[in-house]
C-alpha cells in the first residue's frame, strides 16, 4: 500500500471516532440573571454554583437538565438551572450584574451537543 492510501485510511479511521457536530435546536430568547437575582450563595437546580457565561436556566421540557449547549455569541454553556419565566424557547444566562443590565433579551440560535 503506498503512502498515500495509508494517509487517506488513517484519516478516514479517525473521522469514525470523531464525535458528531452539534445539532441546531432553533433560536432563542436568551435573556440574562446574575446573582442579584438569586443572591450569591444560591445553588442551581442541578445543586452547583453558577457559573458567569457558562450555566443557563431552561424548559427542561424543551431541553434536559446537563445538556451542552452552543448559544450564538456565547459559546459553549451547561443548563444546570431552571426559572419560573424560562418557558419554551426562552434560555437565562448567569452573568455578571453589569452585563446583566447590558445583555437585556436578545435573539440567539442554540446548539445542542451530542453525545
Amino acid at each position: 500500500m503506498n503512502s498515500i492510501a495509508t494517509i487517506v485510511l488513517s484519516m478516514m479511521a479517525m473521522m469514525n471516532t470523531l464525535p458528531s457536530p452539534p445539532t441546531p435546536i432553533g433560536e432563542f430568547e436568551v435573556t440574562a440573571y446574575t446573582y442579584e437575582c438569586v443572591g450569591e450563595e444560591s445553588l442551581t437546580a442541578t445543586e452547583t454554583k453558577p457559573v458567569p457565561y457558562g450555566s443557563v436556566a431552561v424548559d427542561p421540557e424543551r431541553i434536559p437538565l446537563g445538556s451542552e449547549l452552543y448559544i450564538e455569541d456565547v459559546g459553549w454553556v451547561v443548563a444546570t438551572d431552571t426559572g419560573g419565566a424560562v418557558k419554551g424557547d426562552v434560555i437565562d444566562l448567569f452573568v455578571g450584574y453589569d452585563d446583566g443590565i447590558q445583555w437585556g433579551r436578545r435573539t440567539r440560535k442554540v446548539w445542542v451537543k451530542n453525545d
